[in-house]
């Protein structure tokens, strides 16, 4: 603004020079900067309110696709978190099978063949038949009895074909010389197949 535009009195009537009371009177020019420092801080906060909305718009989109890969993943890809009653079958069948396979008596040494042939495949399958014929020998020898308890199974990974699972096992060895048994536990990690529609043990090993 030019000094011709300036009036020469303020607007209040006071007779005094404009410019003295826009350099003195903190309640003249002041008043009209908070008027339009509140125009502008009101469009301020308004941006900043879209801002914030959009953000959380966004944001709230993200967490919902983020929940949905997750749930595909869980149903989908592990069902060991998804599926309560495929879990259970799970540890159900391998808790008869570890049961069945690592029990045996030297009365009955058949009966543990006839699970073996019953629960294993591939390098399990033939992991068990390489030792087998040991243990069969030294329970005949001996006359020993061998129980088995599994006191836990946790699955670790789940589909509609695969399985992964850790067994914690109890054993207890007696002899019919009337020795001491022994005793003693064990953890094993588990590769399952499912074939016809049962679990199988593909693969065997101490952890």
């Amino acid at each position: 603004m030019t000094t011709e535009d300036t009036p020469d009195t303020d607007p209040a009537g006071s007779g005094r020079p404009a410019g003295d009371g826009a350099e003195g009177d903190p309640f003249g020019d002041t008043r009209a900067v908070a008027r339009g420092g509140e125009d502008r801080n009101g469009s301020s906060r308004a941006a900043t309110w879209l801002a914030v909305l959009t953000a959380v718009t966004v944001l709230a989109g993200a967490a919902a696709a983020w929940f949905a890969v997750a749930e595909r993943r869980l149903s989908g890809g592990n069902a060991a978190f998804a599926d309560p009653a495929a879990t259970t079958a799970v540890v159900e069948e391998t808790t008869a099978m570890v049961q069945g396979l690592l029990s045996y008596s030297h009365r009955d040494l058949a009966r543990t063949e006839r699970v073996a042939e019953e629960s294993l495949v591939g390098r399990a399958a033939e992991q068990y038949r390489s030792t087998f014929d040991k243990v069969s020998a030294r329970a005949d020898g001996e006359e020993t009895v061998r129980s088995t308890t599994v006191r836990e199974v946790g699955v670790r990974e789940l589909d509609d074909a695969r399985a992964r699972v850790l067994v914690f096992v109890d054993q207890q060895t007696i002899s019919a010389d009337g020795g001491a048994g022994e005793s003693g536990t064990a953890c094993l990690e588990l590769e399952l197949r499912r074939i016809d529609g049962a679990w199988r043990i593909a693969r065997m090993r101490t952890v």
